[in-house]
């Protein structure tokens, strides 16, 4: 994340509404996706012959702890958020379960950096949209390293219908075109284990993807 977004998100209130720009129509309806889909890719694992094991997630780009609320801390044993910004770290601690989470003000960088923790699940959504291609690349070959054998990478992110990048003047975040996306999980050697377009999302709102990578 640059620090112009980094500076866009210190101004916005730890808050559903600016987290989601307003669109708060989309809150369950997102979360409601984001836990099928987890159980739809851990079922494709464990057709690989190894048991999945819901020990350990990250949630990296975390804001204020909406998926890990959602859908981590439901499902895992333990979660570590990590969120560059402040405040926004500090509402995700009062609401989300701090006997199962740990916290982290941290970069993009700092998490690419960090030791070398092992998880079985690393979740980013809406994420990846304020890094550069380089930046994805290096980020899910992180993740690819601090992921346990079985373990799955989600990422949900906009995408462009069409075949140009198109860029957030305000956020200065990117949304891909799909094919884009597929060439930048390619280049970090992450393989595509299920895809899928998120359904019932609003017409006027950007289309998102859910893609479940592994090893």
């Amino acid at each position: 994340m640059s620090e112009s977004s980094i500076s866009y998100w210190k101004e916005k209130q730890a808050t559903l509404h600016d987290i989601l720009g307003g669109q708060l129509q989309i809150a369950n309806t997102d979360i409601l996706n984001s836990h099928r889909f987890l159980q739809k890719a851990v079922k494709a694992q464990n057709k690989s012959g190894v048991l999945f094991a819901y020990e350990r997630s990250a949630d990296v780009g975390a804001g204020i702890g909406r998926v890990t609320a959602g859908v981590l801390q439901k499902c895992f044993k333990h979660v570590d958020l990590y969120e560059p910004v402040d405040h926004l770290l500090q509402e995700a601690k009062r609401l989300t379960d701090q006997t199962k989470c740990s916290y982290y003000c941290s970069s993009i960088a700092q998490f690419i950096s960090s030791d070398a923790v092992m998880y079985n699940c690393v979740w980013l959504q809406w994420v990846l949209m304020y890094a550069d291609d380089t930046q994805v690349v290096a980020l899910l070959s992180a993740c690819r390293q601090k992921l346990q054998k079985n373990g799955v990478i989600i990422v949900k992110e906009n995408y462009s219908e069409s075949n140009e990048v198109e860029v957030d003047a305000a956020d200065f975040s990117t949304c891909r075109p799909l094919a884009r996306w597929q060439k930048l999980f390619e280049r970090s050697q992450c393989k595509i284990l299920l895809w899928e377009t998120v359904p019932h999302w609003p017409d006027r709102l950007y289309k998102i993807f859910a893609a479940a990578l592994v090893l």
